[in-house]
């Protein structure tokens, strides 16, 4: 079996702690260990620049997140991951980022790059 056909594996990673609580995607199988580390870390990345921009140790905001995906077939992997965060008053704010990667070899795409 070729398995670098098969959909990319993805778990999810619970981050809950002082006033977060965010799943988080992680990708475990099916693809290159280069890639799935490339991958990883943009994630990480991208998330971690959410939830700054959303007001990440602030002591008074409070952010809850998580992620979809929208493909993961035929090499590519294409995901959101979202961050509301709310810091009083009548509501909080959403932020979403799209990520979208070849998964063979964790190169990610631009919108650029797709069209």
């Amino acid at each position: 079996m070729n398995t670098f056909k098969l959909p990319v594996g993805i778990q999810p990673i619970h981050i809950k702690h002082n006033r977060i609580d965010i799943f988080k995607p992680q990708v475990t199988s099916y693809t290159p260990p280069a890639a799935q580390q490339k991958m990883n870390q943009a994630i990480s990345d991208s998330l971690n620049k959410l939830m700054k921009d959303q007001g990440y140790g602030q002591t008074q905001t409070e952010l809850t997140g998580g992620f979809d995906l929208k493909n993961n077939q035929k090499g590519v992997l294409s995901l959101t991951l979202t961050v509301y965060s709310y810091s009083g008053g009548a509501h909080g704010l959403t932020f979403t980022r799209g990520l979208t990667f070849n998964s063979l070899t964790g190169k990610q795409y631009t919108l650029g790059n797709l069209f």
